[in-house]
């Protein structure tokens, strides 16, 4: 089986709920993982982001001072160029990993480590997964259930961006494998 290294591209604007989604990876994390946090806040932000990524030891990202109002996509495209593990999954600053939600990524991509996985995600309060069918498609896909080997394609830094992305992905790598196991918690809006 493939060693499989996972580096979770986490842009922040600076929410306290950082803290929280972090702490949920570093505790999973094996010695050949990272965290790559990029900082897309404004600059009265950067210290307490800067202080997050110190206390958890992250890769820190800060390509200029932001928000760049594109929904984490110049940041999410920032932490791709870090090409430092075999695979790239992805964590919002107000959202965190179930437990034992990395080993699980890591043992199925391990399986089919040249191809697009496509990991459930659960929505608080209402408990609504995503994805819903096994289908690479606007809509159906989230940012947290996403992890691939290094590509190419990059985030276009618009609304929906996540489903686009993973059409783009698919179309690069030709192959994807749905998962029904539940990695994530996503709070969507929380302290926006």
């Amino acid at each position: 089986m493939t060693m499989v290294s996972l580096m979770y591209v986490l842009p922040t604007v600076g929410r306290e709920s950082l803290r929280r989604a972090v702490r949920s990876l570093a505790d999973q994390r094996s010695a050949h993982d990272r965290i790559c946090i990029v900082a897309n806040c404004e600059e009265h932000r950067l210290a307490y982001v800067h202080g997050v990524s110190e206390r958890y030891d992250t890769l820190l990202v800060v390509p200029r001072v932001g928000p760049h109002g594109d929904v984490g996509g110049a940041a999410r495209n920032a932490g791709l160029e870090m090409k430092c593990t075999t695979h790239i999954a992805y964590m919002d600053d107000d959202d965190m990993a179930l437990p034992g939600a990395v080993e699980a990524v890591r043992v199925r991509v391990a399986a089919d480590p040249s191809m697009l996985h496509l990991f459930k995600v659960c929505f608080v309060p209402n408990g609504a997964l995503v994805w819903t069918d096994q289908e690479v498609r606007e809509g159906n896909v989230s940012t947290l259930g996403i992890v691939h080997p290094h590509v190419c394609t990059r985030w276009d830094g618009k609304r929906g961006q996540d489903g686009r992305f993973a059409v783009e992905v698919h179309k690069e790598l030709g192959h994807v494998r749905f998962h029904n196991h539940v990695v994530a918690a996503a709070w969507p809006g929380e302290g926006k």
